[in-house]
């Protein structure tokens, strides 16, 4: 489109010059030999390949205009011909032809070839100029994008964190209520039982039933109170976001589709075994893929974390192993950990009949 527009504007050039020199007082048929050969010149210089077009149409122009000097009357429309398609050097044969005929007209003319060089340098200086500053703009937004996004996904992460801790601290609340005044309460309202089995004291039976009753509202309103702070536990979707966003060791695959409706006692061992794996993964293996798989078979849930890593040292049960290993054991589940050439798996086994504490 550009190379059109430049061929519109030279024909129209021409044909001006031309017009001029036909209403021309002193005109004289050869002098459209100029108007001519300037014309094929330029369709020589499309024609030839880049850049001896170019070079050829100064050559012959300048060879030309030591004897002709009307041909360097073109010399300003071929200077900026030359400037849009070659380099501006090969304008210095245009001024050989002009020095050599020493007069007014030729340093009118050299002083225009002179202005089209200046003004082809600055519109090139604020061309790149302008590039430059459009590309830093382009870098600046699409930086400038990127920091937002990753603020947002560092806010949303620090806020999974959050809910996952106070999530934990819950379930550890939760698990110390019952474990602790459950067991207690168990034990008052047993023993307040055989007392009220021996008891003969007729005065003494209505309070021992009102205190009955009230140890068993107690009961009541503490696993009330338990399953209403377990039932704001995350799910293990989102309790597994913030570790695996975390995890930039290598490449991670999850395959199969994560756990739903398990108890809080399952998904806090899913998410401690899957956390110690994914740390040892980074301090002691060389892994280059790791491949985290839930599976739900008739009998059992299963999760798998596998990597490629070689093992350049004999196994060894390491603290993170055993603790693994005794989390499985305490809620009736299985730990197996297998160690091959460049693989090493470790499979978790829970079983479908969820451990709850009584």
């Amino acid at each position: 489109m550009k190379l059109a527009h430049n061929i519109i504007g030279e024909l129209i050039f021409f044909l001006i010059l031309g017009v001029a020199l036909l209403i021309h007082q002193q005109f004289q048929p050869y002098m459209i030999i100029y108007l001519l050969l300037s014309i094929v010149s330029l369709n020589l210089q499309i024609l030839l390949p880049h850049p001896w077009g170019d070079y050829f149409l100064i050559c012959i122009l300048g060879i030309f205009a030591c004897w002709y000097p009307r041909l360097s009357y073109f010399f300003p429309m071929i200077s900026r011909w030359v400037l849009l398609s070659a380099s501006p050097t090969t304008l210095i044969f245009l001024m050989i032809p002009l020095i050599w005929q020493h007069n007014w007209t030729s340093l009118l003319i050299s002083g225009a070839v002179i202005l089209a060089i200046y003004f082809d340098f600055q519109n090139h200086r604020w061309q790149q100029l302008n590039q430059s500053r459009l590309q830093l703009l382009d870098d600046s937004f699409e930086k400038q994008a990127q920091l937002q996004a990753q603020n947002l996904a560092l806010k949303a992460n620090e806020q999974t964190k959050i809910q996952l801790q106070l999530a934990q601290e819950r379930n550890h609340i939760a698990r110390d209520i019952h474990d602790n005044v459950g067991h207690l309460l168990s034990s008052s309202i047993i023993q307040l039982g055989a007392i009220q089995t021996i008891n003969q004291d007729q005065q003494l039976k209505p309070v021992l039933t009102q205190l009955n009753l009230t140890l068993n509202q107690a009961m009541t309103s503490i696993r009330v109170s338990v399953h209403d702070i377990q039932q704001h536990a995350l799910t293990l979707s989102q309790a597994l976001k913030p570790i695996i966003a975390d995890f930039s060791f290598c490449p991670l695959q999850i395959q199969g589709s994560i756990f739903k409706d398990l108890s809080n006692t399952f998904n806090n061992v899913i998410i401690m075994t899957i956390k110690e794996a994914l740390t040892n993964i980074m301090k002691h293996s060389q892994a280059h893929q790791v491949l985290l798989k839930f599976q739900i078979l008739p009998a059992f849930y299963q999760v798998q974390i596998l990597n490629d890593g070689p093992q350049n040292t004999e196994f060894n049960r390491g603290m993170g192993l055993i603790s693994m290993q005794q989390r499985a054991e305490e809620v009736g589940g299985q730990l197996h950990i297998y160690q091959g050439k460049n693989k090493f798996l470790i499979t978790l086994i829970l079983p479908k009949k969820d451990f709850k504490h009584a």
